[in-house]
């Protein structure tokens, strides 16, 4: 027998515990909501670092933030002072368990442990079939794509990781100033960064981040982080505490793909929550799960947020740039951070600039391969 809900979030992840989590609004009490997961959702299966003004629906589980950075390529090294804006990093641990507990106070949301097979629409509501029974549904939210993505179609690459949680004998790191971008290491002829994230003076997250379609095993990451804390952390008295590897997908196809139903939307990654030049994701779920619930609230048409526009655009062309070698990717970021003040580069990551503070951006870089870029992406 099918059971009917006014909601229904297929997959607790960042993006469908974000949003479940803002529906414990009370204004919207009364909405019947169900939540769709195969895992339990315990382990800390990854960290998400972003960079936000104010302080943010899930200030109180940041687990360590910073209000330096720094930047360092085979051209500078600099040191990059935050005013406005604080680099925070959350456990995932932390994030489900949070959730969890918040949603477990609504009397109207429902948790079942189950694999969605199908999703139908209607013209009176949307059907999920799962291994675990049939649930109909006045507006559900999935958090994956509808097709295999096309790696060949332009431009897709992998944002591919590997990292570790490491403890030092002795005090190796500045629990006030975390790394943000390292490309001193080979690049291997990918786009290749190291970032440290210091919880205390000898504890710290040491991950590679790498773009590329060529994917690694924990093998080969292993001995990149075990060379890197060596040549950079200079220790081998370390010991391992946890370990995460992941892949990211930087892309425009899920917004170019996106469909475009009032009833079955797409959030977190298949939505384009991922920002596609470079990666980003928990600051723009925020964003679009707020989106939503606020739609909700004023009875508006509901949209998964994210869309072709000028910032679209502007990934391609940086897409276009690195994939093609038009630049090396540790000079663009280089000359990014050498010529802005670091908060403009970051507002200009989330979106949040205006046509004026743009054009400062594109032409810190070489203007030529992005001019060059430009003109393709246009032709």
């Amino acid at each position: 027998m099918k059971k009917s809900y006014d909601i229904i979030i297929c997959g607790a992840g960042c993006a469908g515990l974000s949003l479940a989590y803002r529906l414990c609004d009370p204004s919207l009490k009364n909405l019947s909501i169900l939540i769709i997961e195969p895992e339990a959702k315990t382990q800390n299966d990854r960290t998400w670092s972003f960079w936000e003004k104010d302080q943010g629906i899930f200030d109180s589980i940041v687990s360590k933030r910073w209000k330096i950075l720094e930047f360092h390529s085979q051209y500078m090294s600099k040191e990059l002072q935050l005013d406005e804006y604080e680099y925070k990093m959350i456990k995932a641990s932390d994030f489900y368990e949070h959730c969890k507990e918040k949603i477990s106070t609504h009397g109207n949301i429902e948790w079942i442990s189950g694999r969605v097979k199908t999703i139908e629409e209607s013209s009176e509501y949307v059907t999920v079939h799962t291994d675990h029974g049939i649930f109909t549904g006045d507006h559900v939210f999935k958090n994956f794509h509808n097709k295999a993505l096309d790696k060949s179609k332009p431009w897709y690459v992998d944002q591919h990781f590997g990292g570790w949680f490491i403890k030092t004998k002795e005090h190796k790191f500045d629990p006030h100033q975390a790394v943000f971008m390292d490309f001193r290491i080979d690049q291997a002829d990918d786009i290749r960064f190291f970032y440290v994230l210091p919880r205390s003076k000898t504890e710290a997250l040491v991950e590679i981040a790498i773009f590329s379609n060529d994917l690694m095993t924990q093998q080969e990451y292993d001995k990149l982080i075990a060379n890197y804390i060596k040549e950079y952390i200079h220790t081998d008295e370390y010991d391992i505490e946890e370990r995460e590897y992941g892949v990211i997908p930087m892309t425009s196809q899920f917004i170019n793909d996106a469909k475009h139903s009032t009833k079955i939307i797409n959030i977190g990654t298949p939505s384009g929550a991922v920002k596609a030049s470079s990666g980003y994701a928990f600051y723009r779920i925020q964003k679009q799960c707020q989106h939503i619930v606020d739609s909700l609230k004023a009875g508006n048409k509901l949209t998964s947020f994210f869309k072709k526009d000028r910032f679209s655009f502007y990934d391609q062309i940086m897409l276009n740039v690195l994939l093609t070698k038009k630049v090396a990717g540790d000079k663009v970021f280089t000359d990014l951070f050498r010529k802005l003040p670091v908060e403009n580069v970051l507002t200009f990551l989330n979106e949040e600039t205006n046509l004026a503070q743009e054009i400062k951006i594109f032409t810190a870089p070489p203007w030529a391969p992005f001019t060059k870029a430009m003109m393709e992406e246009i032709i």
